[in-house]
């Protein structure tokens, strides 16, 4: 019986897209291996690698149409870089998928989003439905 509940517990936690991983990075089959710029990192997910995009956030690319948003595209990905490799605890939350094939979810970091950690740090701003000038 204790076998059963345990076994319903775990599965509860996978259809919830939710993986909490403690003190490392690689604990579980689900982890980040790092990211790629402010707002896409490079996960683990059940067994494959996978780009998953921070749900609602937008960051300045490393590829921008200008030196300044190529510079603060890369401070963004150093920061958020160093944020995960220091975390005492990571958790990601994966929501859906976009056309890109790419997971759409967020990441936890000691309890808070990289949404709001982002953008809190103004390495990001809120997705509005268009992209911001980030050359201004």
């Amino acid at each position: 019986m204790r076998i059963w509940i345990i076994g319903m517990y775990v599965l509860l936690l996978l259809s919830v897209g939710c993986s909490s991983l403690s003190d490392s990075n690689q604990t579980s089959k689900n982890y980040v291996i790092k990211c790629l710029d402010g707002d896409t990192c490079l996960v683990m997910w059940n067994g494959y690698e996978e780009k998953l995009r921070i749900k609602d956030l937008d960051s300045p690319e490393i590829n921008g149409k200008c030196k300044e948003e190529s510079r603060k595209g890369l401070e963004a990905k150093h920061y958020l870089n160093h944020r995960i490799k220091t975390a005492k605890d990571i958790q990601i939350e994966v929501v859906s998928n976009d056309r890109y094939y790419r997971l759409i979810g967020d990441i936890y970091i000691d309890g808070n989003s990289v949404l709001g950690i982002m953008t809190y740090h103004q390495h990001g701003v809120r997705w509005t439905g268009k992209k911001k000038d980030w050359c201004k």
